[in-house]
């Protein structure tokens, strides 16, 4: 084989060059853009977040254009507080987001999780070991860990104090409620606590077996309705329960008094065609479908029940017959609500 002349030879070092100029830049570009800060500013005050590489979270000043935290695998925003949480190497720590100092050093402590200092108490729910207690601004427990961490309970109010209360669970995982010194004021007992409403009534539950069941209770956490109640909601009108395939609303000031008897999801009317021949179809003048959690019953036009709402389909078949269908069986019912054989 001959031998290349040199001009080809120049040839293949310049475009050598160029692939390697080319690759350089390739290279190059990735990188600093892998690296490149991202910044979110206006988030945190006058300060900015700024995410000096991937997986890494960093505070910077606006004023100065310095960095004020170390680098952070995540900051908490908190808008109620200038005091905020940090989680670094999956543990919690917490920090002023304002001035950028560590208050309470994540590596000296093993919170696995944290909640935001509670302005009414003046504490900060953390997770120790699995077990939630309550700590100071220094870092050091007011309230011991003893309470089970239960994602539920947390959901409701994030684990802060309500008029002195908050919601806790055992280490059976059955929520109760304590005051600011850790004490149960309300023994755990239940599977879910509501929030307080205006009036500082809450709704509990207990979950067996047999499903669901729901009670009230007034301030003092004194019973108001008993655990015995498929639904429980406070309205601006009432108490609306549930119970027994019937939705009630009861008087906010006197549960025992009912203000409506019978409530339903909705009110139709039910047609029926008059012949084989003529298919327009005529609505009932006496009676009408009512809906209950996904079921059917009918009402007459007093608002007498004639069948309970536990059907899943109802058809007219004639001014005084139905066809009641459940479970893919059907049955006739006479406009008394009589099975007929």
């Amino acid at each position: 084989m001959s031998k290349l002349t040199k001009p080809f030879k120049v040839i293949v070092l310049i475009i050598s060059g160029i692939i390697l100029i080319i690759g350089i830049i390739i290279v190059s570009t990735i990188y600093h853009e892998y690296n490149r800060s991202y910044i979110r500013p206006n988030t945190f005050g006058n300060n900015m977040v700024i995410y000096p590489n991937k997986g890494k979270v960093r505070l910077k000043s606006r004023t100065t254009n310095k960095y004020i935290t170390p680098k952070l695998d995540y900051i908490f925003r908190n808008l109620n507080n200038p005091i905020t949480v940090y989680k670094l190497d999956n543990r919690r720590g917490f920090l002023n987001q304002q001035s950028g100092k560590i208050l309470i050093d994540s590596k000296k402590h093993n919170f696995s999780l944290a909640w935001e200092f509670d302005t009414e108490s003046g504490l900060a729910a953390v997770v120790e070991n699995n077990i939630l207690g309550f700590i100071d601004t220094l870092g050091n427990y007011q309230i011991e860990p003893q309470f089970e961490y239960n994602h539920l309970s947390s959901s409701v109010k994030g684990f802060k104090f309500n008029n002195g209360y908050c919601t806790v669970s055992d280490r059976n995982g059955k929520n109760g409620i304590i005051n600011a010194s850790g004490n149960f004021v309300l023994k755990p007992t239940y599977s879910f606590i509501s929030n307080e409403y205006s009036d500082k009534k809450r709704v509990v539950s207990v979950k067996s077996d047999n499903g669901t069941k729901y009670g009230l209770l007034d301030s003092c956490f004194s019973t108001i309705l008993p655990l015995e109640y498929e639904k429980i909601e406070p309205k601006e009108n009432g108490i609306l329960v549930e119970k027994d395939n019937r939705k009630q609303l009861l008087s906010t000031k006197n549960p025992s008094i009912v203000l409506a008897e019978n409530i339903w999801d909705n009110i139709e009317k039910i047609y029926y065609e008059e012949s084989i021949t003529n298919y327009k179809p005529i609505a009932l003048k006496d009676y009408f479908k009512v809906t209950l959690n996904w079921h059917y019953g009918i009402i007459d036009s007093n608002g007498k029940v004639i069948l309970e709402p536990v059907w899943d389909e109802i058809n007219c078949l004639t001014p005084n017959l139905f066809e009641v269908i459940r479970d893919y069986n059907s049955f006739l019912v006479d406009e008394n609500g009589r099975f007929i054989n």
